[in-house]
């Protein structure tokens, strides 16, 4: 639609330059609730938005920004095919086996809303996913203990 073109462009500016939580926060949401509630026909623009969303799970520090990130990714997956979801889980599983302590958390965080708000698209990567959650609550670090205790509640659901 003419107004999901226009909107999308804004929404990959406001993500990129979102300044304060309570902004990032709100994008996020907002960006969900598109897709979520199906109030444009956002079918054509999941990937500009996917991307952009994906890529602000990894940069993001914070837990819950994590967490409100993801499920907006996720409900760009939703309009996604099924080979664009698969290629988001290996970016993912990717992530999850970086020496990088803050890729590592995102990814355990991204899996854990996955699991919570979409099961189903899980299950459907779960050959992607879960050889990296068993391996990963195993890391040994004291940094790790957070990430290793969301990899642990993953195998374990």
């Amino acid at each position: 639609s003419k107004v999901a073109a226009e909107l999308a462009p804004v929404l990959v500016s406001m993500t990129r330059s979102g300044v304060g939580i309570p902004t990032r926060v709100a994008t996020a949401q907002f960006i969900a609730s598109l897709f979520t509630l199906n109030r444009f026909d956002m079918a054509n623009e999941y990937s500009k938005l996917l991307d952009v969303t994906l890529g602000t799970v990894f940069s993001e520090r914070t837990g819950a920004l994590i967490k409100c990130w993801a499920a907006a990714a996720l409900s760009c997956a939703s309009a996604a095919p099924p080979a664009r979801q698969s290629k988001m889980m290996t970016t993912v599983a990717y992530r999850a086996q970086s020496e990088d302590e803050s890729d590592r958390k995102a990814a355990a965080i991204f899996c854990s809303v996955l699991s919570a708000r979409r099961p189903e698209m899980l299950k459907a990567h779960a050959a992607q996913v879960l050889p990296v959650a068993c391996v990963s609550r195993f890391v040994d670090s004291e940094t790790s203990k957070d990430t290793n205790e969301a990899w642990r509640l993953l195998w374990e659901d």
